[in-house]
């Protein structure tokens, strides 16, 4: 059969659905920010906003964990399917909302769509590919996932603009259903299915912590209130048993086999502090950027652009060093000591500092956080025996999202907390805030600096050059 850059016709269908359902899902993430605005004008409700991005964040929560384990014992490609439908009907629905909380609901049944394709995708990535390709492959997927970031507010806005802003979940259709088609046709081969019950207990627990967990997050951190308080109780509840239940089910979704493994550790902890750091800055730059530096939204968003570039470039050619070299241990502590760099960079902005100073600082920062984007899913990858991908992927990723989830919050609570500033009306108060900012930065930087060390004690096992794999290690 003839190959075009090594892939023969059906990995390449295979390889295009993959690419075009992470496009349409990581475009509605930044592309749905920017008409919001529109749709509170249409739908009223905005005291319900975050509502609208939050139950999207916490359906893609639960089900990135559980895809990996059902898609292990059902086939990836069945619930991938399954995933990319549920997206594009999430979607259209919608479009068709007449109200925010019809809104509300169908952007879970998009959030959950969303969750199963993108950890099925980084999965099915392990098995088309042997560990050794897969660094440039996947790569290229987060470099879609970068892309997105970088052209999404302006693609939102192009099309709330010239059309109508339910158009911006109405494109997905299309391009869903024609992903199904193609998924259908293609020839898909994966391990042997793991046999058993799936651990139905475990999917209900996890689902009832994630809910309260999401719950307890979008109320902040203090003061604390009944209902603060109640969310809370229930997450730990909820959490004690759906511990106890993984420990002894059968099929669990997170099995403890999975933390007794030193290299799913690390990534796991290396994965959440990286991507809160992100996230944190990506939140609240743009805000110095405005109230400090006296920028317009147009300054704002243009400066997170350096760093969506860079992390983009750095992770294609990391991508291309791991599948030449066949190592990760030296690039991963490179890429994550440059992330540190510029963690601190950003944590030593002034009242006084230059637009340019912050551009400085992302850039560096983008090249240091690219490649940490997809280098520890692959490298747990590598870590496990192919019936074990999905489950593996599932845990790395969650916790990715996690810290994302996570991010923002626990940077603004230190901003609130150091700099306790409500308003910025005097020099004092923008003062204030530029501390309470480096304060948080700097404890970024220095969970940042913890990953380095982790990163220096990894053990490091070549890329298989073969399917297969290595047994689990513990």
């Amino acid at each position: 059969m003839k190959k075009f850059f090594g892939l023969d016709a059906n990995r390449w269908g295979i390889l295009i659905v993959i690419m075009l359902t992470v496009l349409i899902a990581s475009l509605d993430q930044t592309v749905v920010a920017t008409a919001m605005p529109t749709i509170v004008k249409d739908l009223g409700g905005l005291d319900k906003l975050s509502l609208v991005f939050a139950a999207y964040m916490t359906a893609s929560l639960i089900t990135v964990t559980i895809s990996g384990k059902l898609g292990d014992m059902f086939g990836r490609k069945k619930l991938y399917v399954y995933g990319i439908a549920l997206f594009t009907i999430g979607s259209f629905l919608c479009g068709f909302s007449q109200n925010m909380d019809m809104l509300i609901t169908f952007r879970a049944m998009q959030g959950a769509g969303a969750g199963m394709v993108m950890v099925l995708s980084m999965a099915m990535m392990g098995d088309l590919f042997t560990p050794r390709e897969r660094g440039k492959w996947i790569s290229l997927i987060a470099a879609i996932y970068g892309l997105a970031s970088i052209f999404g507010p302006m693609i939102g806005a192009a099309i709330t603009q010239a059309w109508d802003w339910r158009w911006v979940f109405y494109v997905n259709v299309p391009i869903g259903v024609l992903t199904v088609f193609l998924m259908r046709r293609t020839q898909y081969k994966q391990a042997a299915l793991e046999k058993g019950k799936p651990d139905f207990a475990g999917c209900i627990l996890f689902t009832v912590f994630i809910i309260s967990f999401m719950a307890y997050a979008q109320m902040g951190i203090w003061p604390l209130s009944a209902k603060m308080a109640a969310s809370f109780l229930l997450m730990l509840v909820a959490l004690f048993f759906f511990a106890r239940q993984e420990a002894k089910a059968p099929e669990a979704i997170l099995p403890p086999f999975l933390f007794k493994n030193p290299i799913f550790i690390t990534s796991i902890i290396c994965a959440f502090v990286l991507n809160a750091a992100l996230f944190g800055v990506i939140s609240f730059v743009p805000q110095y950027i405005e109230t400090i530096l006296g920028g317009g939204p147009l300054d704002a968003g243009k400066a997170l652009t350096p760093l969506l570039l860079s992390a983009v470039l750095s992770m294609v050619l990391v991508g291309q060093i791991t599948s030449r070299t066949g190592k990760y241990k030296l690039v991963g502590i490179v890429s994550v000591a440059i992330a540190c760099i510029g963690i601190y960079m950003l944590s030593s902005l002034q009242v006084g500092s230059s637009y340019n100073d912050v551009l400085i600082a992302l850039t560096v920062l983008g090249i240091g956080l690219g490649p940490p984007t997809y280098l520890y899913t692959l490298i747990v990858q590598n870590a496990f025996a192919s019936a074990q991908i999905g489950i593996a992927t599932s845990g790395v990723t969650f916790f990715r999202n996690l810290g994302s989830a996570l991010g923002v919050t626990l940077i603004g609570a230190v901003i609130n907390f150091v700099g306790n500033v409500t308003t910025i009306t005097s020099e004092a108060d923008r003062v204030a805030y530029v501390h309470g900012l480096q304060t948080a930065f700097m404890l970024s930087f220095a969970l940042s600096l913890i990953c380095v060390f982790l990163m220096l004690t990894i053990k490091e096992i070549p890329l298989r050059t073969k399917r297969g794999g290595a047994a689990a290690m513990g």
